[in-house]
């Protein structure tokens, strides 16, 4: 059996798209599962788990700001890629 491993890199937005389809398709499973079709949704729902868990564990802050009140200073943080 061949296996391959795939690295990409994800914006933020792609990152809430990704979560919020992966949410949906464990909602999908779990009302399969319910119905007695076990077979493929067991499955999808152990990847989705180790998926949801690469992205929550693997992120990088790429840039941000943030503001003092008492000095009045502003640092802007940016991160070249």
């Amino acid at each position: 059996m061949t296996t391959y491993r795939y690295t990409i890199t994800l914006d933020e937005s792609e990152h809430i798209m990704l979560n919020a389809a992966l949410a949906m398709l464990r909602d999908e499973c779990d009302v399969q599962i319910a119905k007695k079709s076990g077979a493929p949704y067991w499955s999808y729902l152990r990847s989705i788990e180790r998926v949801q868990k690469k992205l929550a564990n693997s992120w990088e802050q790429m840039s941000g700001h943030t503001f003092n009140a008492e000095t009045g200073t502003q640092i802007i943080y940016r991160r070249e890629s």
